[in-house]
């Protein structure tokens, strides 16, 4: 063997090898480089609505602030004054506390009404669907069938009798039929009827959200408009805020929970229903308030989670 001639052809094919290496790092280190000159570039073209947005968001969560605080009132405190009224026995064997089957019903309302939120005007219609498209027929077969099931349970109704299917509507949810049962038969309809002429007293619950919404919901628009407008500027430059993905979305969360405010979460939406005279409906009117109320809390905890970050 002619290791004078083996060895120069080893040698040549490390060198190879080095050579490619060597090209592979420097093409990872280019890349890399790329990557940081366009993160720069990046960074300082979205510089104007990345400041627009933290300054819209702290602004936001300062204005929502009342509004939050009176939301709990309304779906924590409201519900122990209601459970006030409650004949509990008449719920069954061991029945839930009404607040917690308030708390079931307005919760199953608020998180249905999450499937349209990007549907203006959609969320809301969905949590008066109840009073709009009516309960249908109410018999005690269908209460015996449900309260077998669901009495002395302690697990959510939509664990035990399935979620509300988006195809057939909350009307046709057990979970929620059974809500409406356990609401007509422990409170009685008189009594429904003064908690709801008395929410819309001038310290009622009611009342003290709609004049609430009323106060910021022109400076909810004007915010809206903002960061629209700042979104808009980027539009036909060279790069878009969706190539920022991180800031594309927190702008898309905040403009999608504003849309959701404005449009499904105003005061006007319960205040139609405030002269409603159906006896047996006045529990789904108080249910369905809360529900709406319940679905603005959800796009508050938006804007307040983002003014924390």
């Amino acid at each position: 063997m002619d290791w004078f001639q083996i060895i120069p052809s080893s040698m040549s094919a490390v060198a190879s090898v080095a050579a490619a290496v060597a090209a592979i790092a420097s093409w990872r280190v280019s890349r890399r480089a790329t990557s940081i000159a366009e993160s720069t570039a990046l960074a300082t073209h979205h510089s104007a609505a990345t400041h627009a947005y933290v300054h819209e968001v702290k602004q936001l969560s300062a204005l929502v602030s009342e509004l939050e605080k009176l939301i709990f009132e309304i779906t924590s405190t409201w519900s122990r004054q209601i459970q006030g009224f409650d004949k509990r026995e008449l719920g069954g064997i061991d029945p839930r506390p009404l607040r917690h089957v308030l708390h079931n019903g307005y919760e199953l309302l608020a998180v249905f009404a999450l499937e349209y939120k990007n549907q203006v005007g959609m969320a809301s219609r969905e949590i008066f669907s109840p009073i709009i498209n009516g309960m249908g027929s109410i018999n005690d077969n269908e209460y015996n069938k449900l309260l077998q099931r669901v009495d002395g349970t302690s697990y959510s109704f939509e664990a035990i009798l399935g979620s509300p299917s988006k195809s057939k509507g909350i009307i046709s949810a057990p979970a929620f039929r059974w809500v409406y049962y356990q609401l007509l038969r422990r409170v009685e309809s008189q009594d429904w009827s003064r908690v709801w002429k008395e929410a819309w007293f001038e310290n009622g619950y009611l009342n003290q959200y709609k004049s609430e919404f009323a106060k910021i919901k022109p400076k909810l628009i004007e915010s809206r408009k903002r960061l629209r407008n700042e979104k808009e500027k980027l539009i036909h430059t060279a790069f878009p805020i969706e190539k920022n993905l991180d800031l594309s979305g927190q702008y898309n969360q905040l403009l999608g929970a504003l849309d959701c405010l404005i449009e499904d979460c105003d005061s006007e939406l319960i205040e139609g229903y405030k002269n409603w005279d159906y006896s047996e409906e006045q529990c789904l009117l108080i249910l369905c308030s809360m529900g709406l109320v319940s679905f603005a809390a959800k796009q508050v905890d938006v804007i307040q989670c983002a003014s924390r970050f």
